[in-house]
């Protein structure tokens, strides 16, 4: 069992260090990932979710963010040229958008 729960833990940390290192190419999936995390998590905490089940929801989102890395390819888009698609298609994000200064290109004059 300590193992297991061992296991839930690294699982989780390597996976957050690599939502993090994802928030700077794309603010707007990075926290959709953080948030199926924490989602994932509380389930666990709660009871709902045994070892096994909760290690497969980790390994699966790994495998969703493996994913997002190649979207933008797939689509024959840049990774700013993906974030700024991102940004717009998740409505609350328009909002951030202009006080984001992750993705507002700074402006010298």
């Amino acid at each position: 069992m300590k193992e297991k729960n061992l296991a839930v833990e690294l699982l989780k940390k390597l996976i957050s260090e690599q939502v993090h290192i994802y928030k700077h190419m794309n603010v707007v999936k990075s926290e959709k990932l953080s948030e199926i995390i924490q989602g994932i998590m509380n389930r666990y905490s709660n009871g709902m979710l045994t070892n096994e089940q909760v290690i497969d929801e980790l390994l699966n989102l790994a495998k969703q963010i493996s994913a997002a890395y190649k979207e933008g390819d797939d689509l024959g888009l840049t990774p700013d040229e993906l974030a700024f698609y991102d940004a717009l298609t998740k409505p609350e994000a328009i909002k951030d958008f202009y006080r984001n200064d992750e993705l507002m290109p700074s402006q010298k004059n």
